[in-house]
């Protein structure tokens, strides 16, 4: 409707005013995202950082964790004596995605599960410090509330973002740059330039 609109500018409201004022301008919507995106970007950019940091951090308390390695390896050789004489016996690893098992397997009285035999051994040890892991991964509440896939997102949504702002750049520095003037006429060959008949 403001396109169409011919009449005089006094006589149309703000809002009307302002979408005439936009009028002429290129690609409105593209710089309108890119306003939003430059606005956002390092808040964002920051928000992301902060949280691969925290899982960086996080990995590294697992990995240096001496407790959780004992416990690690307690599982594998529980898992290696239930399963010696079978084709599951004697491994040198276990996927993690075994772990709930432990609370599932019980033992022939139906109640004892492996989760609570690895715990009773610890304690019958002497070692009930190892089995309190919150000393060693002061961040593992914090890294809990953080999903991979979400950051993953957050970062696939800048790097868009930032694509963006570079294409409108690039075609902003194209509509400012000089067009060539017209009317002026193309270069003569030197042979055309040296005739005097084609003058």
């Amino acid at each position: 409707a403001i396109k169409k609109y011919k009449g005089e500018s006094d006589r149309l409201n703000t809002a009307e005013l302002f979408f005439q004022q936009l009028l002429p301008v290129k690609r409105v919507e593209d710089k309108v995202a890119v306003v939003k995106a430059m606005c956002t970007f390092n808040e964002h950019a920051e928000e992301a950082r902060a949280a691969f940091k925290t899982l960086e951090e996080v990995c590294g308390q697992v990995m240096n964790s001496a407790k959780l390695e004992q416990i690690l390896l307690m599982v594998l050789n529980i898992g290696n004596l239930m399963n010696e004489g079978s084709l599951d016996g004697g491994v040198e690893a276990f996927k993690f995605e075994s772990l709930p098992k432990l609370s599932q397997t019980k033992s022939a009285d139906g109640k004892t599960t492996v989760l609570d035999y690895i715990v009773e051994t610890f304690i019958e040890k002497g070692a009930r410090e190892t089995l309190f892991l919150d000393s060693d991964f002061p961040d593992i509440q914090e890294s809990c509330r953080l999903s991979i896939n979400d950051l993953c997102g957050d970062v696939n949504t800048l790097r868009k973002n930032y694509q963006l702002c570079k294409t409108e750049l690039s075609s902003m520095k194209k509509d400012q740059a000089p067009k060539p003037a017209k009317g002026i006429p193309k270069k003569m060959n030197e042979g055309e330039a040296a005739d005097p008949r084609k003058a």
